[in-house]
């Protein structure tokens, strides 16, 4: 019963983090920002942050 419960937690984390990469890089693009796991990640953070007001 627990690995279970686990395993949807973990397929739930993978599909909310990769919407939220996605959702990263579109906006770089859309920004004409260069694409590199650094960049990326710098956008997911700001986008996640919840004491950041202006979302991208």
């Amino acid at each position: 019963m627990k690995n279970n419960n686990l395993k949807e937690y973990k397929q739930k984390q993978q599909e909310t983090n990769s919407k939220l990469v996605q959702r990263a890089i579109d906006y770089l693009k859309k920004v004409g920002g260069t694409i590199s796991i650094n960049s990326v990640s710098r956008t997911t953070y700001e986008i996640a942050n919840p004491e950041n007001d202006d979302k991208c």
